[in-house]
């Protein structure tokens, strides 16, 4: 997809490459927040909604003409790099890092406190 011109894909592979990150970083926070507060159940349930919100916004993105890159300049150019950021496919980018960090992060705790469950116990 020719989602942003030839002479900005180096920036733009930049806030793609940090959106994933942040998200990786924050997803085990965020987590172990919700398995801490409100369970397993309520873990998975969020990581569902966030699974269909990325499908949501994937479905959403269309290929586009690319655009043409002014030689802005000043506060033009913060403007622009804003509005750049907070593009659909940076938050798809964005709620895909959060779900799979979670996920990979907390599948392994849930699956062995399932599998303690199962273990015979003397009586």
């Amino acid at each position: 997809m020719d989602l942003v011109p030839p002479e900005r894909r180096g920036w733009a592979l930049g806030i793609f490459g940090i959106s994933g990150l942040l998200s990786t970083a924050l997803s085990p926070l965020a987590g172990e927040f919700v398995i801490r507060r409100f369970g397993f159940r309520a873990f998975f349930a969020l990581t569902t909604l966030l699974a269909l919100v990325a499908l949501g916004l994937t479905l959403r993105i269309r290929e586009s003409a690319g655009a043409l890159a002014g030689a802005a300049r000043g506060a033009r150019v913060i403007r622009e790099g804003l509005e750049e950021i907070l593009r659909l496919h940076m938050a798809l980018a964005f709620f895909f890092g959060l779900g799979t960090g979670t996920i990979f992060t907390f599948l392994p705790t849930f699956v062995a406190g399932f599998l303690a469950s199962f273990r015979l116990r003397p009586s």
